[in-house]
Order: C-alpha cells, then sequence, then structure tokens
C-alpha cells in the first residue's frame, strides 16, 4: 500500500497595495488636474463595477488607456486609487466625505469598504 503525505505549501498572501508603490505593469492611467496616477487595469475593474464597465474593449477608456477625472480633486482620486488598492483611507472627516462621493460614483463595492 502506497501511503501519500500531503505538505501544505504556506503561499505568500497576495497584497495588491503592494503594486500600488510598483510601477511593473502599470497599463492605465487616470488624468485628473493635469495629474496623471497610473495604475492596473485589473485592480481598478476588481474595486468598481464602474471601471469594470469602461475597462471593456469597445469603450474610449480602454482603447485609449486612460480616462480623465474632472469632478473630484487629485487628492481624492488619489484616495479613492489607494482605496481600491486596499490602503486605509485617512481619518480626515472632510476627505472621507469626499471619498464616499468618489466610491459612490464609481460603485467601489467589489471588495472595497469604507
Amino acid at each position: 500500500m502506497i501511503s501519500e503525505t500531503i505538505v501544505a505549501v504556506e503561499k505568500k498572501q497576495f497584497y495588491a497595495a503592494q503594486l500600488l508603490d510598483n510601477e511593473r505593469f502599470k497599463d492605465f492611467t487616470i488624468c485628473v488636474e493635469k495629474k496623471e496616477i497610473k495604475v492596473h487595469k485589473c485592480v481598478l475593474s476588481a474595486a468598481s463595477l464602474v471601471f469594470d464597465a469602461m475597462l471593456q474593449p469597445h469603450c474610449k477608456e480602454f482603447q485609449e488607456n486612460m480616462v480623465e477625472i474632472t469632478d473630484f480633486d487629485v487628492q481624492t482620486v488619489k484616495a479613492g486609487v489607494e482605496l481600491m488598492y486596499g490602503k486605509e483611507p485617512d481619518d480626515n472627516l472632510s476627505s472621507l466625505l469626499k471619498l464616499c462621493k468618489f466610491a459612490d460614483k464609481y460603485d467601489l463595492t467589489n471588495g472595497v469598504s469604507l
């Protein structure tokens, strides 16, 4: 009789937040207030139903690999991006209110919580 031993291999947990600080493989640009925020399509798509919709092949944003956001300031958009990458938001009430509006507009419901 053959006995088998199953060895559990600990896998390194995936941290999307680490990707945010790494420029490698970033394939999409968010333009806001004449500044560019480089991001990963897969992270945006997983975190936001709105970004997921605009990152479909028939959409302008997908074809141009960029979106321009004009109704939020750069700090709010950066905070929204950080939230999509799993980082904790600031405790500043004013910033949190703006971030909630951003999260609502971009439907940050897929695994993102404030």
